[in-house]
């Protein structure tokens, strides 16, 4: 697959199971297209999953899970979400929290499932 704007793009690697001799890497050139894909997909909560988000502002991959999420982005799929690894940022880039975020309203990380 090819990236359009690799700010945005994200990543879902899949461990060896389930009949699956090698793990799997999914790419998706926006994070919203690999969060609606993610909650299809029976293993969605498996905890060797590695869900991996681009910083929407120089493409460095971050660990989804620990990522801060903005809102109003223009992205390739116009979703609309961007990531960063820095938090005052993020929270200062939109009033808005995305329903797809990591982080609750008062900034902190919710419990691993």
């Amino acid at each position: 697959m090819v990236l359009s704007d690799r700010h945005y793009g994200a990543q879902i690697r899949v461990p060896p199971g389930e009949g699956r001799k090698w793990g799997k890497v999914y790419k998706f050139d926006d994070i919203g297209c690999a969060v609606l894909w993610m909650d299809q997909q029976p293993w969605k909560e498996g905890p060797a999953i590695e869900i991996w988000v681009a910083d929407h502002r120089d493409g460095q991959w971050l660990d989804a899970r620990s990522a801060y999420y903005v809102t109003g982005k223009t992205t390739p799929m116009e979703y609309g979400l961007g990531a960063s690894g820095i938090p005052r940022r993020a929270r200062s880039a939109s009033s808005r929290r995305s329903p797809t975020s990591t982080r609750s309203r008062n900034g902190s990380r919710p419990k691993a499932r």
